[in-house]
This record gives C-alpha cells, structure tokens and sequence, in this order.
C-alpha cells in the first residue's frame, strides 16, 4: 500500500495509463453485470421464474444458496424479535431470547443439518473448544436448547446487542405491516441514494453514483441477506455531507446512527474533526453534545428502567468471551493460534 502512494509509481505507470483505464472501465462493467445477475437471480428464484434445478450443475449450488435466503443471524432475529417485543409494550432488552427469535424467524433452516446459526461463547459446553466448536457440536447443543427455550444457555449470545435505534426504527415498519426485512432495509438503502444525489456537489454526483454502481453487487447481497446495519447508511451519508453546510443537524443524525448500531460510533471521532476544522472548536464541542442528545433520546427510557441489563446488552461483543474470527489481526486466532 505504501508504494501506491510514492510518486516514482506514478510515473513508472505513466505509460500504463491508457491500459489502466480501458481496466478499470471493465471492472466497472463486470461488478455491475455480477450485482444485476445476483439481484435478478434473486427475483427469478423468489418468483418461480428461475429454477435452480433447471440450471447448469455448476450453478446449482450458489443458485440454490442465493434462493434459500433470507436467512436470518442470531442478531437479525433478534432485532426483529424486539421490535415486536416493543409494540407489545415489553422491554426488548429483558425480554430478548435467541432460542424463541430464531425458532419464529429462521424456522425454515432447522431441517438443514447442521443448525449453526448462533454465536458461541467460550465458556460451559464450550470452554475447551478451540478455535471454534465444531457444526457437530452446536447442532447437538442448538438441538437441546430448543427443547427449553425458556432456560437461556450461557454457551451462546443471548443479550440483544445493540442501542435501541436497531428496532425503534423498524417498529413503525411492522406497525404499518411491513414484515419482510429486506424490504425494511431497501428502503433504508434507496433513501442513502437519494440524499446522497441531492446533498453532494454536481462536480460529485458522477463519482457517488460510480461508486454506488462499483459496489452494486455489495448492496444487493447486503438486502438479500438481511444486513440490518444497511439501515444506518442514510444518517451516516447525510451526516458526514451536512457537515460544511449544516453542522448540528449533521452531528444530530450521526447520534442516531451511534444509537442505532455500534459500527457506527467509529465516525464520530472524525466527524468531530471534520466540524473543528471547518467550524473551531466551540462548534465542534456542541456538535458532539447533540451526539449525545440523539443517543439518549433513543435509548434513555431503556436505561433508566434497567441501566445495568442496558449496558451489558449493549457491550456484549465486548465483554463476553467471544470467539477469534475476521480478517487480518483476527486471523491468527481463528486459525487456532492463542
């Protein structure tokens, strides 16, 4: 990455140039070809157009992986499990179960052997499994927590690990009878579009929509497969842009992405930058004070009825002993190495 950025590599590509752009104008073409063909599928199968037995056995496979969606994670499940929970006039967090959420929301997969759609923690049944537990295992154990859903195992996440953002902003969606997830979160998506086209300069509409249509295939595969932090992309987009023109509305929407999920409190130390340098200081302090004030908004009812259930909800990836996974840092344990 270090030699990209040296200018002996630009010159040294110089007389590359015309090839580089002829490539990167046909990686624009086929990552918009593969997010069509993906998104398209996906219409085909879901409608009876498209049979996945029908098709060449090499895409019988992903054909019929793509058509078995959505499938819902633990966190999904439970998302939309407090969202319910909430109209009910319950409290999403007290009330969270992982054993009930995923019987109601990913019932489908339960014939499919074997069931591992739970995130494992290191302790109990799995204390000594390492690097993670095998499909066998937390099928056998997925099986005997069904039987007393009521009994929370501590061997799994079971806490309802995000702010209250995550489900205030789809008990609207279920009260209007939208109950499909994914179209819950394409309309979250196709609203970051739009305030992205009108919000941005003229001189940058061109390259947001390029980088839009780059990343298609990103997008379709985050609604098919229920990515519930899609829904969090319009504040964050509008945020950061509102900056330079309007920055307490800006630092407003960008605390309600940070009490709507966690992913999203990585930007607020740069947006707090960004308001200093082109507001000082003085802005930019109570820029961060209407953080807060849109974080509490969403989540203070939940923290005043039980602030200590709150925090550990909510710092749950933190503070339980998750399993290594992920790229990079996280690949050596993954691997089995501690």
């Amino acid at each position: 990455m270090a030699g990209i950025v040296l200018p002996q590599t630009d010159r040294s590509h110089e007389k590359l140039k015309k090839q580089i752009r002829y490539l990167a104008q046909a990686a624009v073409v086929v990552l918009v070809i593969i997010g069509i063909a993906v998104g398209g599928s996906y219409l085909g199968l879901k409608s009876n157009a498209l049979q996945a037995s029908v098709v060449p056995d090499i895409l019988k496979a992903p054909l019929t992986i793509l058509g078995d969606q959505p499938h819902y994670c633990d966190g999904t499940a439970l998302v939309h499990q407090a969202a319910e929970d909430l109209i009910s006039g319950n409290n999403p967090y007290s009330s969270a179960n992982v054993i009930t959420a995923l019987e109601e929301f990913d019932k489908q997969f339960f014939t499919q052997r074997p069931y591992t759609n739970v995130t494992p923690l290191q302790i109990g049944e799995f204390a000594q499994s390492f690097p993670y537990p095998t499909p066998e295992q937390l099928d056998a154990f997925w099986q005997q927590a069904r039987l007393t859903p009521e009994i929370l195992p501590p061997e799994v996440e079971s806490h309802l690990c995000y702010p209250a953002g995550s489900f205030l902003l789809m008990a609207p969606f279920l009260l209007l009878g939208i109950n499909n997830i994914q179209v819950f979160i394409l309309i979250f998506f196709l609203g970051a579009v739009v305030l992205g086209i009108w919000l941005i300069p003229n001189r940058g509409k061109l390259l947001f929509l390029l980088a839009m249509f780059l990343s298609l295939e990103l997008w379709i595969a985050g609604i098919i497969q229920v990515d519930k932090r899609l829904i969090v992309l319009p504040f964050m987009l509008a945020g950061w842009l509102l900056i330079p023109k309007r920055p307490f509305i800006a630092m407003g929407l960008l605390g309600v992405a940070a009490a709507t999920y966690q992913t999203s409190w990585f930007l607020i130390p740069f947006a707090a930058i960004y308001v200093y340098h082109s507001w000082g200081m003085k802005k930019a302090v109570i820029g961060f004070c209407f953080i807060c004030f849109a974080f509490l908004l969403l989540n203070l009812p939940f923290i005043v009825t039980d602030p200590v259930l709150w925090l550990n909800s909510v710092l749950a990836p933190m503070i339980n002993p998750l399993y290594p996974a992920g790229d990079w840092f996280g690949q050596p344990g993954a691997n089995g190495y501690r």
